[in-house]
């Protein structure tokens, strides 16, 4: 070819057809590739001896063009052509409609949806944002969420439950409110092995009944429920196991025990915990007895006393998560007022109000005392407490009483002969000039019979509700009897600045807000879900510190600083109504 280049400065063969050939009176055979007929003929007639992609001259092959929804047709030889295909086409021809989900673009915790025009969309589950989902939402911690399952294809994987409860090898207790419209359903799942064999523990529906499972290695405990479970409606549940003994309550009612068969005690679970479904059924344990996910939704899933989410980094994994539009915080505009936050319990809600607001729909606008000149600041100086009578009243005939005991306390089923509350709601503004110190306590103090504090104890059966600053931070600390539960704030807090505070608790959940931060939750492990104190509150400090070595030193430090727009269960509290009558300083603006 180099030679012939030379020669012609012809850079490419020619692409069409030739008839007939003759040099010199000798005829040229055209015949490609050449029969054994034609190589005996006469010697007037030349052979081709070699040849390289030769075809039988006819019409162009791109006329008419046999490319399909405008593709473009390219003659590759004298019979043959190739079609470039515009987006969302594919084939010899185009004719074949691409799908643009195969392979999906989209982030692994999102759906690809195809288009009609031929495109994608990537359908975000809650918390993720993008084109193709890739990002994370900068702050969807105060956003209400449900998700929604469709008993088919949905399901949410999160971390091991290894991984969420440090001990869960020995000890575990889980907490789940859900909603289901069938009988039958996964609610949760979380296995040892990806195919299925070894340790596993299982919460699910079946025929109507609810089945908590687990296996240690040498047999499964079942523990199901006497009655069938009403659908259509939330319900909670608390399943628990240390050692081989297991632990199920629905809704508040008889406890139901049971006994993984054998000798093993730990529980081994390496792979992710499945909510509401799993991607294939065949690769979880036989014994678990699953084969449909919930159709329903899970309102909320604890693990030792730790709220799992549902959005963000800890979900690894998603699949047809959808809101759940049927409850109240979801299904229409926020029924909380003034911008507040509507927080799910069961099928009610409770509103969370921003600062300046309260009220049960956060109706009610909070009055700028110190704009209308009411001077109720006061300062308290380190040596200064008050003290109060709080109006806590005996509620446990309450409909909302929801006593959980543990079948690990043995001396649960005491008497409550002290005045004790479900709920707990606390507003304060303050302005520190120190990085540590009580704002308030609310527990029990032993008394002579003359009066006179001679020991300092968190209440009578261990119980109390604390806000203090710890090391420049707003801490909660609450005991219904079991053990200490502490929240701590996400932002610190400058000396000399005003910052508003916001601590609540319902039975076991509780919640602190400092300002405009997102607020800060947790709950206490399965038990009691009164706080039974002496019905005493003390604001600043206390008459001797608490004799716990569970608490920072802070608790037993008095607030250096100012205090204002007090109220403890929607009730104002001034200074001139403490009980210990301190003598306090108006606080200098």
């Amino acid at each position: 070819m180099p030679r012939i280049v030379e020669q012609t400065t012809a850079t490419k063969g020619l692409m069409g057809c030739i008839n007939y050939l003759s040099l010199n009176g000798v005829m040229f055979s055209l015949s490609w590739p050449p029969n054994e007929g034609t190589r005996s003929i006469s010697t007037s007639r030349r052979v081709p001896l070699y040849g390289a992609c030769v075809g039988e001259c006819q019409a162009d092959p791109c006329r008419p063009s046999p490319c399909q929804h405008g593709g473009f047709c390219q003659v590759l030889e004298a019979d043959s052509f190739h079609c470039s295909c515009p987006v969302g086409y594919s084939g010899p021809t185009c004719a074949d409609v691409a799908n643009p989900c195969q392979p999906s673009p989209c982030h692994n915790v999102s759906r690809c949806l195809r288009q009609t025009n031929g495109g994608f969309r990537c359908e975000c589950p809650f918390g993720r944002e993008g084109t193709y989902c890739e990002r994370e939402m900068a702050d969807v911690s105060d956003t209400v969420f449900i998700p929604a399952f469709n008993g088919l294809t949905s399901y949410i994987e999160t971390r091991s439950l290894k991984q969420l409860a440090h001990n869960a090898k020995n000890h575990l207790t889980i907490e789940v409110v859900f909603f289901s419209r069938r009988p039958n359903g996964l609610i949760f799942y979380n296995g040892q092995k990806s195919s299925g064999r070894g340790d596993f523990i299982s919460l699910a529906l079946a025929f109507g009944y609810l089945e908590f499972r687990y296996n240690l290695g040498k047999g499964t405990a079942v523990l199901r429920s006497p009655k069938m479970v009403s659908l259509n409606e939330w319900h909670t549940v608390v399943v628990s196991r240390t050692g081989r003994k297991g632990f199920m309550r629905i809704d508040g009612g008889a406890e139901i025990l049971g006994d993984s068969p054998a000798n093993h005690m730990s529980l081994d679970l390496r792979e992710s915990l499945y909510l509401g479904g799993v991607p294939d059924y065949s690769k979880i344990a036989s014994a678990a007895a699953v084969t449909d996910g919930l159709d329903g939704a899970i309102q909320k899933l604890s693990v030792d006393a730790t709220e799992v989410k549902f959005h963000g980094s800890g979900v690894r994994d998603a699949g047809d998560i959808h809101p759940f539009i049927h409850h109240v915080c979801i299904r229409r505009g926020n029924p909380c007022k003034n911008s507040g936050t509507c927080r799910p319990r069961m099928a009610y809600f409770t509103c969370d109000c921003r600062p300046g607001f309260h009220g049960r729909m956060c109706e009610t606008a909070v009055i700028d005392r110190m704009a209308l000149h009411h001077h109720d600041t006061f300062a308290l100086d380190g040596q200064t407490f008050l003290e109060y009578q709080s109006s806590v009243r005996s509620n446990t005939n309450s409909q909302w009483n929801n006593e959980v005991p543990s079948p690990f306390i043995k001396d649960f089923a005491r008497k409550h002969s002290t005045p004790t509350q479900l709920t707990n709601l606390i507003e304060l503004t303050i302005r520190t000039e120190v990085t540590q110190g009580l704002l308030l306590w609310l527990g029990h103090v032993p008394r002579t019979p003359r009066g006179v504090v001679v020991a300092w104890t968190s209440g009578s059966n261990g119980d109390y509700l604390a806000l203090a600053i710890v090391d420049s931070r707003v801490q909660m600390t609450f005991n219904l009897g079991v053990r200490p539960v502490t929240l701590t704030s996400t932002v610190k807090i400058n000396t000399n600045q005003w910052v508003h505070i916001k601590a609540r608790r319902i039975r076991r959940e509780a919640s602190l807000q400092v300002d405009n931060e997102a607020p800060v939750t947790a709950s206490s492990p399965f038990g009691s879900t009164n706080l039974d104190t002496d019905g005493r509150m003390w604001l600043g400090g206390l008459p001797k510190p608490p004799m716990t070595n569970r608490l920072p030193k802070a608790y037993g430090t008095r607030f250096v600083g100012c205090m204002r727009d007090i109220r403890v269960d929607r009730k104002v509290l001034r200074a001139e109504d403490a009980t210990n009558k301190p003598r306090v300083q108006a606080c200098l603006m």
